[in-house]
Parts: structure tokens; sequence; C-alpha cells
């Protein structure tokens, strides 16, 4: 191998010796070469260790996977392969095939978005006749049409092995079901099945309905983006009267109305088993949420309902909201992007109240106000099953908050809340800061883009002293600038639970990041910052380099899209060489240019811990990224050995 780079070279021997640290490996260039493949594969059939082997996105093409076929003849460790998007035709799937039918090993193959066609699943269903072993089948995006159809059910019919398969995007039309249709109802090992984004139209559901009838193994099917229609959701709802083996069903995107609502919720009435129902996207509207509602009161599996831009208002909520009254199987409901309105969280409002199920409630996007907001706060001033509760984009302005504060002062179950471009303001964030004083229970808190000021950033600085449970804090886009910082950066010196705190887009400069200083240098829980999107420069850089040197307990700092010159890079290189936990740093869309990068490359040859590092959009030449990507992978790797060491577990990522 006098032609192969030493660290390749080295990584080869490594494999054909067997080295027992080698379980996950994923190669990370794109253009993985044929030269290169061909050696792969080589080494790959005395290596009896690799299980997991990631090749995808690298353009292997036919010539480039007939290596690894035959190697996958011999092989008997790996598990699970990835070869998708690679430009691989009907040649490369016939050499795959022929080694499945010896192959007793791989149980996952993912070959999604390549260009097998109808004659590449021909040679692939003569393998899954034979091959007993393979569990996981990804033919997303291969354009298999009917005749491809018709050959993988025929494969299906006595295939017992498979478990997964996917179909997305393949052109399966609605006639072409009548295949798959036989041979389900023959085969008694597949669970999931996905067919989103095909043309089954409502003649493919119907073949689909008559498989279910008598199909007992199939748990998760996935129809979304189909165009059934009210006509093809008929024919689903008649077969789930029956099916007592489906758990998830997905409809998402398939013009569904009121009609087919209707039927979908008559079959809900008498089936107990289906568990997740996806029916986001669909024109389902209020008319159809009467219906539903009316299948909520009897039913008691389904735990999740996903409507989703359905065009529901209040009338459509008022009988969501009368089906909670009475329904204690349903623990998640997404309501997002609708038309509910003040009047539509009203009517939730009081079904809250009585409701001790739902533990996930998305209504963002719903034209709620302040009004709104005040009948929902109050329903959590008695709730105590919500834990997750998503409100964005909402509008509720300053009316909302005083009441929600309340509630939040009294409630001790929600634990995550997002109210992101509500336009709060100072004097609705206050409200809520007051409440941060004594509540215990609320983890993570989204206030992104809510007209947040340096005043309402003391509010919370000053809740944030004495607040135990908050996690997460999310105050990006916002108008925060350096005094607010300096609010804030007093109570991170005090504050031992936050971990997670976004101040992106926020317009602080040098002077909020050297007010950030003192608080890193005695904080000890915030492991990521993130001060993307400011107007950082030279002089910040270096007060944050400074915290760096001493911090012992920042894992991700982002500071992309700010001012930082090679100056800046200098600062943080000298950080680097001190500090020994930083493992993610975010530079994408600076003004760092040749020599900074250098001064980085120098630094960081001293520096253990840091695994990811972005420079991209900025001025740096290919040569001199590359050797900056080989620290990173040094690291990387070493610190993955670590964790072996730490963990006892025989597992590597290698990236080349």
């Amino acid at each position: 191998m006098s032609d192969v780079p030493p660290k390749l070279a080295d990584f080869y021997r490594r494999l054909r010796g067997n080295d027992h640290s080698l379980i996950f490996l994923y190669l990370q260039y794109k253009e993985q070469g044929y030269i290169e493949t061909q050696r792969l594969a080589a080494v790959l059939q005395y290596n009896s260790f690799i299980t997991h082997l990631d090749l995808s996105d690298k353009e292997l093409r036919d010539e480039g996977v007939q290596h690894l076929a035959t190697a996958l003849e011999s092989n008997s460790s790996l598990t699970s392969l990835d070869l998708g998007n690679n430009l691989i035709g009907y040649a490369g799937a016939q050499y795959l095939s022929q080694a499945l039918q010896s192959n007793s090993s791989l149980t996952e193959l993912n070959l999604r978005r390549n260009q097998l066609g109808y004659l590449g699943v021909q040679y692939l269903s003569e393998a899954l006749q034979f091959n007993s072993s393979l569990m996981s089948l990804n033919l997303f995006g291969n354009r298999i049409g009917n005749i491809g159809t018709q050959h993988l059910a025929m494969a299906l019919h006595s295939n017992s092995s498979l478990t997964e398969l996917n179909l997305e995007g393949n052109q399966i039309k609605g006639a072409d079901m009548q295949y798959l249709s036989q041979a389900l109802q023959s085969n008694s090992s597949l669970t999931f099945l996905s067919l989103d984004g095909n043309q089954l139209k409502g003649e493919g559901m119907q073949y689909l309905a008559t498989a279910l009838q008598s199909n007992f193994t199939l748990t998760s099917l996935y129809l979304g983006r189909n165009e059934c229609g009210d006509t093809g959701a008929q024919h689903l709802a008649m077969a789930l009267q029956s099916n007592s083996s489906l758990t998830e069903l997905n409809l998402e995107d398939n013009q569904i109305g009121e009609a087919g609502a209707q039927h979908l919720a008559t079959a809900l009435q008498s089936n107990f088993f289906l568990i997740e129902l996806y029916l986001n996207r669909n024109d389902i509207e209020d008319a159809g949420a009467r219906h539903l509602g009316t299948a909520l009161q009897s039913n008691s599996s389904l735990a999740s309902l996903d409507l989703e831009c359905n065009g529901i208002k209040e009338v459509g909520a008022e009988h969501i909201a009368t089906a909670l009254h009475y329904n204690s199987s349903l623990t998640e409901l997404n309501l997002r992007s609708n038309r509910i309105g003040d009047t539509g969280a009203q009517y939730l409002a009081i079904a809250l109240q009585s409701n001790t199920s739902l533990t996930y409630l998305d209504l963002s996007f719903n034209r709620i106000r302040g009004t709104g907001m005040q009948h929902l706060a109050t329903a959590l001033q008695c709730n105590s099953s919500l834990i997750e509760l998503d409100m964005h984009y909402n509008e509720i302005g300053e009316i909302g908050p005083p009441c929600l504060g309340m509630a939040l002062q009294s409630n001790s179950s929600l634990t995550k809340l997002n109210l992101e471009g509500s336009q709060i303001g100072n004097i609705g964030v206050q409200h809520l800061a007051t409440a941060l004083h004594s509540n215990s229970s609320l983890t993570e808190l989204n206030l992104d883009n809510n007209l947040i000021g340096n005043t309402g950033a003391q509010h919370l600085a000053i809740a944030l002293q004495s607040n135990t449970s908050l996690t997460y804090l999310n105050l990006s886009l916002n108008q925060i600038r350096d005094t607010g910082v300096q609010h804030l950066a007093t109570a991170l010196q005090s504050n031992s639970s936050l971990t997670k705190l976004k101040l992106d887009d926020n317009r602080t400069g040098d002077v909020g990041a050297q007010h950030l200083v003192i608080a890193l240098q005695s904080n000890s829980s915030l492991t990521s910052l993130n001060l993307s999107g400011n107007r950082i420069g030279n002089v910040g850089t270096q007060h944050l380099s400074a915290a760096l040197r001493v911090n012992s307990s920042l894992i991700e700092l982002h500071l992309n899209s700010n001012e930082i010159e090679e100056e800046g890079a200098h600062h943080l290189g000298t950080a680097l060489q001190f500090n020994s936990s930083l493992t993610h740093l975010n530079l994408y869309d600076n003004q760092i240019k040749e020599i900074g990068a250098q001064y980085l490359f120098e630094t960081l040859q001293f520096n253990s811990s840091l695994t990811h590092l972005n420079l991209r959009s900025n001025y740096i030449s290919d040569e001199t990224s590359t050797f900056l990507l080989e620290i990173i992978e040094r690291n990387f790797h070493n610190e993955r050995l670590r964790s072996l060491t730490l963990q006892d577990v025989l597992l590597e990522r290698c990236s080349f």
C-alpha cells in the first residue's frame, strides 16, 4: 500500500488485523473512490468485528458496490450497511442480490435515493426469497414502479425475515397495490411499511384495506401524500373495524375531508388497537372535527392524534374539547396551524380542567390572543397532567402573561413552555419572571422573538438567581443589548441549574461579551451558550477567550455570524490550549482569514477536547481546512476511545 496515505494505510492494517475496537465505521469524505472502495472491500473479507458500515453519499456507483458485494459473501460480522445516495443502478443491485443469497449476518440494508429501477428491485427480490437474515430494507426514491412492485410482492409471499420495508417515493400507483395486497395477506413477518409519497389514490387504498382485514402482523403503516381522498379513507376505515394489529397509521396530506373523517371516526368507535393517528395537512375542518370528537368520547386506545393544518376553527375545537371531558386515553394532541382563536382556546381550557390524560398540547399558529391565553392559564391552575404546551406565534401580547404567570406559580406539572413569537414584551416577561421565583417544575422556556429588551432581561435575571429548575432558556431574536446581557451574566454567577442559554441575534457586542467573562469563570452548570448573529468582534472574543481558559463546564459555544477576525481567532486558539471541556465551537460566517486559521491549527495541536469546529464561510484555504480537519478527527477518535474505556463498550467511529 505504498500509494496509500499513512493514515489510511494504518486504518486498513487495523481492519485486516481484526482490531476489536472497530465496530462502527463511517467514512466522511464524499468521494470514496473506486480504488479505495476496492481496498476497503478486500480487508472486510478478513474482518470479523465491524458490525455497522455507513458509505452513504459516496458516489460508489455499480463498480464500487461490486467489490463490497464480494466482501459480503464471506463477511459474517456486518449487520448494518448504508449505501444511500450512491448512484447505484440495476447492475449494483444484481451484485448485492448475489451476496444476500449467501450472506447470513446482514440485518439492515439502506439503498435510499439510488437508481435501482424495476430491474434492480427484481434482482433484490430474488435474493429475498432465499435470504433469512435481512430484517430492514430501505428503497426510498428508487422509482421501482409497477414491475418492481410485482417482484417485491412475490418475494414477500415467501420471505419470513423482513420486518421493515420503506417504499416511499417510488411511483407506485393504485393498480400496483393489488400485488402488495395479495402478498400482505400471506406474509406474517412485516411489521412496518411505508408507502408515503406514491400515487395510490382511492384504488390503492381499497387493495390495501383488503389486505388489512386478514393481515395481523403489520403494526405501522405510512400512507402520507397519496391523494387517497375520502374514498380511500372509507376503504381504510372499513379495514380498521376488523384489524387488530395496526397501532400506527399515517394519512397526512391526503385530501381527506369531512366525509373521510366521518368514516375514520366510525372505525375509531369500534377499533381499540390503534394508538397513533396522523391526519395533519388534510381538509377535515369543523365538520370533520365533530365526527372525530364523537369517536374520541368512546375510544379508549388512541393516545396520539395529529390534526395540524386542517382548517379547524372554534366550532371544531369545541367538538374536540367536548371529547376531552370523557376521553382518558389521549396523551398527545396536535392542533397546530388551525384557526381556533380565543373562543376555541376557551373550549379547550374548560376541558383541561377536568381532563387527566393529556400530556402534550400544540396550539401554535392558531390566532390565539391574550384572552385565549387567559382561559388556558386558568386551566393550568388546576390541571395536573399537561407536561408540554406549545403556544408559539399566537400574539398573546401583554394581556396573557399576567394570568399565565399566576398559573405557573401554582402549577406543578408543566415542564416545557413555548411562547416564541408571542409579542409579550418587557411587561409580559416580568410576570413570567415573577412566576419563576416559586415555580419548581418548568425546565424549558422558549421566549424567542418576543420584543424583550434590557428591562425584560433584568426581570429574568433576578428570577434566575432563585430558580432551581430551569435548564433551558431561549432568548434568541430579541432586543437584549449589552446592559441586558450584564444582568443575565450576574444571574449566571449564582444560578446552578441552567445548562443551555440562547442569546443569538440580539445585537449585543464586545461589552456584552465582557460581562459574560466573570459569569463563565465562576459558573459550573452552563454547557451550551449561543451568541451567534450578534456584533461580537476581536475585543469581545478576547474576553470570552479569557473565560474559556478557566471554565470547565461549557461544551458548546456558538459564535457564528459575528465580526471575528484573525486577532479574535488568535485569542480563541490561545484559550483552547488550556481549555479541556469545549467540544463544539461554531465560527461559521465570520471574517477569519488564512493567518487566523493557521494560528488555530498551531494551537489546536495542544488541545485534545475539541471534536467539532465549524469555519465555513470564512476566508480559509482548502489546505488549511484539511489540516484543521485532521486535528478535529484526531480528537474525535481519541474521545471515542476514552468513552470506550469508561463504558467498557467496544465502539469506535473513524472518519476519513
